[in-house]
Order: C-alpha cells, then structure tokens, then sequence
C-alpha cells in the first residue's frame, strides 16, 4: 500500500513516528447497537415532527352528555390541549319543557376554570357565587325556548402544564339534576 493512501486510511495510525502522542491513540469501532440507536432515536424525532406539523398535537375537543328527569346536559370542553391556545368549552341544556326566564345554575370545579385566561361566558352569568372547590354560575333563560347555551371564551394559561379530572352539574330550583365528569389532558 502506498504511503500517502496509508497515511490517511482511517483504520491505519496517522504516522509511523515514535514521537507521536497519536501513535499509541486506537481507533475504537463503535458497537453495532449504537447505529441502531441513531436510527431508532432519528425515527422518533421524524415521528414527533410528522405528528406536530399535522394537528395531531393540538387542540382536540370532546363532548360528554348526561341525561336525567328529561333535562340533558352537554359539554363541549378541551379533551387534549396545549398551553397558550384557545379551546372550546360550551355547556348546552335542554329542558323537559319551556325555560321561561327560569334561572339555571351551571356548577363548575374551580380547578378547571383555573387552567384558563378567559374573556368571560356568553351570556355573562347574573350572579356567581363560589364554595372553595365549586363555582355556582346563575344564568337567565329565555321567555321562550327549552334549549339553553353558554360559551366559554378562553384559552389555555402558558403557566399551566398538567391537566385536570373535572366535573359540570346543573341545578334547578336548588337541588343538581344531572352533572358529567370530564379529563381534560394537557401536552408540553
């Protein structure tokens, strides 16, 4: 083998001199788990990339529904979301019969309103009033209509960062009717 192929050839020692710090440095092979490792580790960034640019990190919504002694109950809330974007909540009810202007009181677990920076509900409640964990929300119903619906116009606090098992009942005359139970997951 010629010199100048040898002197470059990665498996060769750099010189021939005695002198040299080089001549007693080895050459290690990297075992044959690191390159699958790379590949493997290479894969798994590809994937999470894959999944962010198409949505799948996102907002997803989800809907739970309870129904009891003809009132229904229905909430639209942010199954899985991340920080700093807008989710949707939406709490529907429709009654047995006609509202008129009879109130309704949407209880909500304080936890849960806590992961938000809001702009407020739609309509705003008439009155709220609060026990420690619970948030009373009084809303005015229609003359007419057996449905009524409240939005909650809100997005994601950056400070929060885990999610929450969280409940939504409602009262009439007092006492709760019907009340669904939620997850609400949050991502990095």
């Amino acid at each position: 083998m010629p010199d100048a192929a040898k002197r470059f050839h990665p498996r060769h020692a750099l010189t021939d001199d005695d002198d040299s710090t080089l001549s007693t440095v080895r050459r290690q092979r990297k075992p044959a788990y690191a390159r699958w490792l790379r590949r493997f580790g290479a894969v798994a960034l590809l994937a999470i990339v894959v999944a962010g640019a198409t949505g799948w990190l996102g907002v997803r919504a989800g809907t739970v529904r309870a129904t009891a002694d003809g009132w229904t109950l229905e909430l639209t809330y942010p199954r899985v979301a991340r920080a700093g974007l807008d989710v949707p909540v939406s709490i529907r009810v429709t009654a047995p019969e006609p509202l008129a202007e009879r109130p309704l009181t949407l209880t909500v677990d304080r936890a849960f309103l806590d992961l938000f920076e809001t702009q407020g509900w739609n309509p705003e409640p008439s009155a709220t009033t609060g026990d420690g964990d619970r948030v009373a929300l009084e809303f005015d119903t229609a003359p007419e209509g057996d449905v009524f619906r409240a939005d909650y116009d809100a997005y994601i606090q950056p400070s929060s960062q885990i999610g929450i098992d969280a409940r939504v009942g409602l009262e009439v005359d007092d006492e709760e009717i019907v009340s669904v139970g939620f997850t609400t997951t949050l991502l990095p």
